[in-house]
């Protein structure tokens, strides 16, 4: 889905910025009028913002896929996590429509249409935990501490080291160690 929102969305923004970087340049060899050169210009700040917006949204839709809040240090449900996308297909789809993009391969549409089975998996993932955490027969304050402090540690060590993004990686290494200072 990420990959067809950039073959789509991604691309048509770039394409736009590049035609209106060319209209820029033409109206400034032509010697326009100055109202036509700033009202270029204030597209091309708008294009940019929507630009960083978008770039915004892709890294959402892949940081609030996990059990715990990247940004806080809360336990995610089902129910955050579709908000969060439903949140972002809204505002890609608000760029669509602003910049009057085509989506040929229907990168929106498919994130709408994830957004349910995307969102089920933490819930799933809360679920074996829990799963496994009761066949312990551990007492419910240690259940709690496993799930709540130790569990946040394990699991952004792991994500850390999976991720091949040098940026995401140390986004993903200090939250490990923040939660390493909540134990």
């Amino acid at each position: 889905m990420l990959y067809d929102l950039n073959r789509s969305i991604g691309f048509e923004l770039n394409c736009l910025g590049t035609r209106l970087e060319k209209q820029i340049q033409r109206a400034l060899l032509n010697q326009s009028k100055p109202e036509i050169i700033k009202e270029l210009e204030v597209k091309k700040q708008i294009l940019q913002e929507s630009k960083a917006t978008y770039n915004h949204c892709c890294y959402s839709i892949s940081t609030c896929l996990h059990p715990f809040d990247i940004n806080y240090h809360t336990v995610q449900t089902t129910d955050l996590v579709e908000q969060s996308l439903e949140d972002i297909q809204a505002t890609l789809q608000n760029i669509y429509i602003t910049h009057k993009l085509q989506d040929p391969r229907n990168g929106i549409r498919k994130l709408k249409n994830q957004i349910q089975s995307l969102s089920a998996i933490v819930d799933i993932w809360w679920s074996i935990v829990d799963q496994c955490l009761t066949r312990q027969n551990s007492e419910v304050n240690v259940r709690l501490w496993v799930r709540e402090y130790l569990l946040p540690v394990v699991y952004w060590q792991q994500q850390s080291q999976r991720t091949k993004n040098p940026s995401f990686k140390t986004r993903l290494s200090s939250r490990q160690y923040q939660s390493q200072a909540n134990l």
